[in-house]
This record gives structure tokens, C-alpha cells and sequence, in this order.
């Protein structure tokens, strides 16, 4: 379909990184070369410039047609009139109407931007070090109170990961 992305004239340039997002709410895969790229649903990735375009085009065309087969759908059954077809189906190829999805899904990014992906990674790890430092931080049980418990019983007290070895006395 025409987009503002099209090429006009000139070469593609490989030192420009784009950020490809998958804006919809399921999985995005496109073919480049027979190799399938599978973008998971909400999830950014940097590629070359060729991949950007392309895979703009097609999840853009994918979005537009999904919506307008909704809205006819809709439609005809509320207008019980099976032959209606949604005025959106002709504006799939309006470079215009296409730039609204586009913008959302392509970005390029700056020289000095870090990678969708690895800003991603980054916040998962910063998530778990925060939450293993919070468990650490849980009081463990005083030593007074294991005191107490072992002249109660008569036995020690020994952590649940323990509790399963034998004593030699026993």
C-alpha cells in the first residue's frame, strides 16, 4: 500500500537504527529473506531500516484491514444489509490515514539511544535485585526466641530446609 515511508530515490542506510514496536494486542510476524521475525505483542526491537519499513507496511495493513473487517461486520448486522462495506476499506492505501499507526509503531533511534530490547532487560533485572534485596532484609528469627524454643521442647529448633535431616542421636 502507499505510505509516507516509501523509498522515493537513494540507497537504504545502514548505519540508521529504528525501534519497531508491535502495537497490537498479539503476536507480529514477518518474513525477510524466508526467515521468520516474530515481535511479541507490546514489545519493541531495534532493526535495520529495511526491516523497519517492511514490517511497518505490513503490521499498518494488518491493523487497517482488521478494523475495517470489524466495522463491516458490525455494520451488516445492524443493517441487516449483508453487501455494506466500511468507507475505511479505501483509506488502507491513504498514505495520510496510514501515518497515525505508523508514528506509533517506527521510531528511529538516536546514536547514543540504547536498545528497545536491552532497556527492557535492564528494568527486569533492576526488579529482581530490588525484590531479592527486600527478602533478604526480612527479620529472621532472633536468637533468643530459638533460645526459648530449646528449652521448652528439650529439642533445637532447625530452619524448615533442614528439618528433613536425620539426627545421629535419633
Amino acid at each position: 500500500m502507499s505510505s509516507f515511508l516509501d523509498k522515493k530515490s537513494g540507497i537504504y542506510d545502514p548505519s540508521k537504527r529504528y525501534g519497531f514496536k508491535n502495537i497490537t494486542d498479539k503476536p507480529f510476524t514477518f518474513t525477510w529473506g524466508g526467515h521468520p521475525i516474530t515481535v511479541k505483542a507490546g514489545e519493541e526491537i531495534e532493526v535495520p531500516e529495511h526491516y523497519a519499513l517492511l514490517a511497518t507496511k505490513k503490521i499498518v495493513d494488518q491493523i487497517m484491514m482488521e478494523e475495517v473487517a470489524e466495522e463491516e461486520k458490525k455494520m451488516r448486522a445492524d443493517l441487516r444489509d449483508p453487501f455494506w462495506r466500511s468507507p475505511k476499506g479505501i483509506a488502507i492505501g491513504i498514505p495520510a490515514a496510514r501515518k497515525i499507526y505508523e508514528d506509533k509503531v517506527i521510531r528511529e533511534l538516536a546514536l547514543d539511544e540504547e536498545n528497545p530490547q536491552i532497556q527492557v532487560m535492564r528494568a527486569q533485572i533492576k526488579e529482581q535485585i530490588l525484590g531479592d534485596i527486600s527478602n533478604a532484609e526480612k527479620p529472621k528469627a532472633p536468637i533468643e526466641t530459638v533460645v526459648a524454643n530449646f528449652v521448652q521442647s528439650g529439642k533445637p529448633t532447625a530452619p524448615a530446609e533442614f528439618a528433613e535431616i536425620k539426627s545421629f542421636n535419633q
